[in-house]
């Protein structure tokens, strides 16, 4: 049985990265969090750093460029209030922006870039595109909302 266990685990990792896609969700990040990695190029997992007041984050999804699908153009991040009773409102968004390092694609700048109103309204989602252009490896994310 655990053979058949790991066997199905093993399927289920190989089938996520051949599709192609990647996206964390978590319970909630704090200004402490960090997720290590080697980067994302076409799967894989990227460091994301949080510096946060009164706010928690608790999604990150990478974009696609949607006519170059190797490309990254940034992230959509879900982000809460600190206590996580509340999403983060869109009249905020100006509190928020994000930080990418990576290679390659037409190369963005690693400049500090302001994130913009997601889908739906004051739903906590927000897009943060990657200052100057694109990268086809994401090495790291850092997302900071100040007060």
């Amino acid at each position: 049985m655990r053979n058949m266990l790991q066997l199905l685990g093993g399927v289920a990792v190989a089938g996520a990265v051949a599709a192609g896609t990647t996206a964390f969700t978590a319970s909630g990040l704090t200004n402490t969090a960090s997720l290590t990695s080697t980067g994302i190029s076409g799967g894989g997992s990227v460091s994301v750093n949080v510096n946060a007041i009164d706010a928690k984050l608790t999604a990150v999804s990478m974009v696609n460029d949607p006519t170059s699908p190797d490309l990254f153009t940034g992230v959509t991040i879900t982000v809460r209030n600190s206590a996580d009773n509340a999403n983060y409102v869109d009249a905020n968004v100006g509190k928020i922006s994000a930080k990418f390092t990576g290679s390659g694609g037409s190369g963005g700048t690693a400049a500090w870039g302001a994130c913009t109103i997601g889908t739906g309204t004051d739903d906590g989602n927000f897009s943060c595109a990657i200052p100057g252009g694109t990268y086809d490896t994401i090495t790291a994310v850092k997302i900071a909302i100040t007060a």
